[in-house]
Parts: C-alpha cells; sequence; structure tokens
C-alpha cells in the first residue's frame, strides 16, 4: 500500500542521539536573506573530505577510505546534510553524520572495525523483524531521514516502519504520530541557510530547491581539538547482557560499565543484578524470556553508591539536571564516573522515553563539544554533539570518591 505522510514512503528509524555545543542554548542572531552569489552548496567531495579529516583525527592509526555517502533529509525532506559511511580495506569502519543546521557539522560519529552505517543498522533491525527489504535499501540507494535528535529512518519498503526501540509501525495514523511527537533540530548553526530563506529567492534560481544543502561559506572541519578519556573503552552489548543475566536496562547497563571502569567488578553475572535491585530498577515487559527495566534518573546516583558501598567504597553523587557540558568535562578530567541521561518521545505510546549512556570521554573544539559514550546496545564508542536544548530534558549523574581508569 501506498501511504501518504512528510514521508513519502514508510521507514525503518535508528535511534542514535545528540546536544548543544557550548553548554547553554544557542540563540542566533537575525540575518538578512541571502543573495544566489552568497551561498555555497555542500556536495559529496566537501563531506567527503571533512569525514576523512575527522577519521585521522579519531584513528590516526587505521587507513579509512569513504565506503558510501548519502543525502541527509529533515522531515519536510528538506536536505540537511549527509551520512558516510567508512571502510578499511573491504571491512566495515564506522558512519559520521553530518547536519549542517549545528555547529561543527558533525552530529555523530562511531569510527571502529566492523561498525555499520544508519542504513547497515537498519536493514539488519527490519530482517530481525521478519520485514522484506528492497534491493535498493540494501545497496543504499536511498535517503535518510533526521525524524529528531540521533534519530533516524530510511525507506525499506512501502508499508513497514520499525524503529531502534523495536516499534513497528504499519500504518498511515502511527506515522503521522511519530512526525508530529518527534522534535525536530533546532538550527543553531548561523552558517546554514533555511527552507524560509530559500523561498525568498527567485523561482529561477539554482539554488531553488529542497535537495540541496547550503551554507553562506565554505564548510571547513573542526579546530583546536582536545580530546580526553578512559584509557580504555568499555562497551556494554545489548544482545550479550541479556544472554548473561536474562535482564536490560539502559541505565543499569551504564552503571554496568562503571563498575568496570572504576575496578569495581568486572562479572557482569555479578553486578548487573544487583545494580537493577539497587537502583530500583521496575520491569516493564518480557519478551523472549527477557525481562526489561526502567529506571528513574533519581534513583541512579544512589543504586551506584549502594553497590560501591557493598565493595567498601563510600562515594557521593551530585544529580544535575540540564548539566552542562563543561560539567562533563570536568568529570572525565578528574577521573569522575558519569552518566548522561535524556528524554525523548516514544512514537508508539506518545508518552516520554528516555536513555542513559555511560560517559567515557570528551572531545571539544573552536566550533562544538563532543560527549564520548558507550550507547548501551554496540560494542564501539560514539562521539554525540553535545546539544542539550534538542532533547525533551537532560540528566547527569556524576559520583566522588572513585576513579576511573
Amino acid at each position: 500500500m501506498k501511504l501518504k505522510s512528510i514521508f513519502t514512503k514508510l521507514s525503518v528509524a535508528v535511534l542514535l542521539f545528540s546536544s548543544l555545543s557550548f553548554g547553554g542554548q544557542t540563540v542566533l542572531a537575525e540575518t538578512s536573506s541571502p543573495t544566489e552569489n552568497e551561498l555555497v552548496e555542500v556536495n559529496e567531495e566537501t563531506v567527503s573530505n571533512l569525514a576523512l579529516e575527522l577519521a585521522k583525527i579519531i584513528k590516526p592509526e587505521v587507513k579509512v577510505t569513504i565506503a558510501d555517502i548519502t543525502k541527509l533529509y529533515d522531515k519536510n525532506e528538506s536536505a540537511i546534510g549527509f551520512v558516510v559511511s567508512y571502510k578499511s580495506e573491504e571491512t566495515p569502519y564506522g558512519y559520521a553524520v553530518y547536519d549542517f543546521r549545528v555547529p561543527g557539522y558533525l552530529m555523530e560519529c562511531s569510527i571502529d572495525e566492523n561498525v555499520g552505517d544508519i542504513v547497515d543498522k537498519t536493514v539488519e533491525m527490519a530482517e530481525a523483524k521478519g520485514v522484506d527489504v528492497d534491493s535498493t535499501v540494501e545497496n543504499k540507494d536511498v535517503k535518510v531521514i533526521e525524524v529528531e535528535p540521533l534519530k533516524y529512518s530510511v525507506e525499506v519498503n512501502d508499508t513497514v516502519t520499525v524503529t531502534s526501540d523495536n516499534e513497528i509501525l504499519t500504518t498511515e495514523q502511527e506515522v503521522i504520530e511519530m512526525e508530529k511527537n518527534a522534535e525536530d533540530v533546532t538550527v543553531t548553526n548561523s552558517e546554514f541557510v533555511t527552507d524560509s530563506e530559500l523561498d525568498q529567492l527567485v523561482s529561477t534560481s539554482k539554488y531553488d530547491s529542497q535537495d540541496k544543502v547550503l551554507l553562506r561559506e565554505t564548510a571547513r572541519g573542526l579546530t583546536n581539538i582536545q580530546f580526553r578519556s578512559w584509557r580504555q573503552f568499555i562497551p556494554s552489548i545489548e544482545s550479550e547482557v541479556e544472554s548473561q543475566t536474562g535482564i536490560w536496562g539502559c541505565a543499569v547497563s551504564a552503571m554496568d560499565i562503571l563498575a568496570k571502569g572504576t575496578n569495581l567488578e568486572h562479572n557482569t553475572k555479578v553486578a548487573y543484578p544487583k545494580l537493577w535491585k539497587y537502583a530500583k530498577t521496575t520491569q516493564y515487559k518480557v519478551q523472549n524470556g527477557i525481562k526489561y527495566g526502567s529506571t528513574n534518573n533519581g534513583n541512579i546516583g544512589a543504586g551506584f553508591a549502594q553497590f560501591a558501598k557493598e565493595k567498601k567504597k563510600n562515594i557521593s553523587y551530585q544529580n544535575i539536571s540540564s548539566p552542562s557540558f563543561g560539567q562533563f568535562k570536568s568529570a572525565i578530567d578528574n577521573k569522575k564516573p558519569a552518566i548522561f541521561a535524556y528524554g525523548i518521545i516514544k512514537a508508539n505510546t506518545k508518552e516520554r522515553t528516555g536513555h542513559a549512556v555511560a560517559v567515557e570521554g570528551y572531545m571539544s573544539s573552536k566550533q562544538a563539544n563532543y560527549l564520548v559514550v558507550a550507547d548501551g546496545w554496540f560494542a564501539a564508542a560514539k562521539y554525540v554533539n553535545y546539544i542539550p536544548g534538542n532533547f525533551l530534558d537532560t540528566y547527569g549523574i556524576i559520583w566522588s570518591g572513585i576513579q576511573t581508569i
């Protein structure tokens, strides 16, 4: 069936995640409408150069090349950027999402061996749910749509949408509700040319098109970069946790990473059930024999402190509503454990839900600031542009009295 909505087709979405570069809300000054001669079109060559420069910063020891470049659109199907996938020889080696509406252009990236890009992950999720995937999608001849910060969709076929939190959308109304409830990315980059500005160009202009990414100046890479992280990145892979413990919760996974990163406990089988209990995690569903739980942000700090006390460590914690990048940076600089939590809208229920991740490092620059996190699902580190104003809400928990590796 053909479905009519802002999307021309239904899609498969991946949840990933993002936020504000300078620790507070950026307010753009009013700018005059550009003339055609003042516009610079961002093309694949430009993005390829940016992405290769980024890879040299994050993985200088690995030679990577560009595998694919796919155009990125907003919910109104206006071009806003590109998704770049890497390879090292013939091995997939991660991705970078460039959204030119935000400072630094880079919304997020994960560059490591065997890390697939957004299209790869959506295809994998669709097939796991028994959803037929069009061959054009498998060949990456698709549009990627950024539904909201760090949540993307890929057209899989005409009739089904699957999200990263296992939502399956099969009706037009469900897609409409997802679009309506989603919080779009706020334009905080003054270089970006918006749709309303484009509308004021004459219809004969070569730039009078929603399919072009336009800036007021030539795109350049990040500068004045500073990087700091744990001595070793520690992931938490959902499938492995589920097979070892029979339970899963994002906040519990984040605390389990902190238990390893502070040398309190390296055995997930031992730590996970206790952290679940101490943080007062409540079960909200059982699927395929796995119990899934939700943890109130206000219980995370005390839960991890109680676990540490059991290990003969007395630690304190600070709960922070709307934390700044500087607070997370200070935590990493001082080897303090930290968790970042944020709110999103779940499409099917139309209610607030959330996600919590362990913060294992940061990358700061003149243009934008990034948290290095373990997302709780996959094995590689993820760099996310820290723009709190793009989430429903943000929360931080930082502990003192114990050090990370």
